[in-house]
């Protein structure tokens, strides 16, 4: 779709720098995902867009099918706005994949200590935005 691009600027070569990429498990409060040893590392790119004491928004983008975020948890509630009317996988326990349809601009939220890996089964490019809530009082 327009204005999907990769290699900007400030996307991470290196997917989920913010969600600690060692595989020990090992939490990252500040950054609110945890990943666990049996995932694999994430194929798609991440830029935080912006980060305060309340908020943190990353966009994230998958140049083809099967590109994925990596295995992790959620430390914090968020919403996910999907830039493109497509399907992504959520790989979960146990082996259970669930395909989820999303539509552009329609957003949805999800409660803390979801755990999966996202998977683009698309044919194309494809990004969402990912609104954290850090702040527990707000």
């Amino acid at each position: 779709p327009p204005g999907i691009g990769y290699g900007h600027e400030g996307y991470s070569s290196r997917p989920f720098v913010r969600l600690c990429l060692l595989s020990s498990g090992i939490s990252r409060q500040n950054y609110g995902v945890q990943m666990h040893a049996h995932g694999k590392p994430g194929t798609a790119q991440s830029r935080i867009v912006i980060e305060n004491g309340r908020t943190r928004v990353t966009e994230w983008r998958f140049a083809a099918r099967g590109d994925n975020t990596g295995w992790h948890r959620h430390e914090f509630d968020y919403v996910v706005v999907p830039l493109f009317d497509g399907t992504l996988e959520l790989h979960e326990h146990e082996g259970v994949v669930r395909l989820a349809p999303l539509q552009h601009g329609v957003p949805y939220f999800r409660e803390r200590g979801v755990e999966h890996d996202v998977v683009s089964a698309n044919d194309f490019a494809c990004a969402f935005i990912e609104i954290e809530f850090l702040d527990p009082q707000g």
